[in-house]
């Protein structure tokens, strides 16, 4: 399982349990929300930028958005309370644990939205955007048929001599 799938649900699991939107945790979902889905918290994750150190194996430093979208009706007497409830929640619970549980390096607030007003519709709708960053580092991703098991490496080179030389590494991938 790749790193961002296991901070998806990492994220998922963890607002589930401090915000107070029942199970209306939405990891990357494509389609809009209906109204009787309100409140409810969406996750995606924005474009990755990742670097890489020259190792062997390579290991990939990353850097990712991770965009939680807060949309909930309201009236026009608690708008602001009502959000900010949410995103209280949503930033507490993520500061609490800013490794996520060793999964990242650190999750750092970057911004939070205006407050967007859909004036469509007899009920208020609205929405609201925390976007974090996530560092982490992840090993360059293997199909599980490419050296998973792969245990032995040798090398084969000739010296200035010209005499065959061979070196047998049976210690890799335990």
């Amino acid at each position: 399982m790749h790193k961002r799938k296991e901070i998806r649900k990492f994220v998922s699991e963890l607002l589930a349990t401090a915000v107070d939107v029942g199970t209306r945790i939405y990891p990357h979902r494509p389609d809009p929300v209906f109204q009787v889905e309100l409140p409810a918290v969406l996750i995606d994750f924005g474009i990755e930028v990742t670097d890489h150190e020259e190792t062997a194996p390579r290991i990939y430093n990353r850097k990712m958005p991770l965009i939680i979208d807060v949309q909930s009706v309201f009236t026009l007497e608690s708008v602001e309370e009502t959000f900010d409830k949410y995103l209280t929640q949503i930033e507490n619970a993520l500061v609490r644990d800013r490794e996520m549980g060793g999964l990242v390096f650190e999750v750092s607030l970057l911004s939070i939205s205006q407050l967007q007003i859909n004036p469509e519709g007899d009920i208020p709708v609205g929405g609201q955007r925390l976007i974090f960053e996530i560092e982490y580092e992840s090993p360059i991703p293997l199909d599980s048929n490419d050296f998973g098991d792969f245990k032995t490496a040798a090398t084969t080179w000739k010296n200035e001599n010209g005499v065959l030389l061979v070196t047998e590494i049976e210690t890799l991938n335990s």
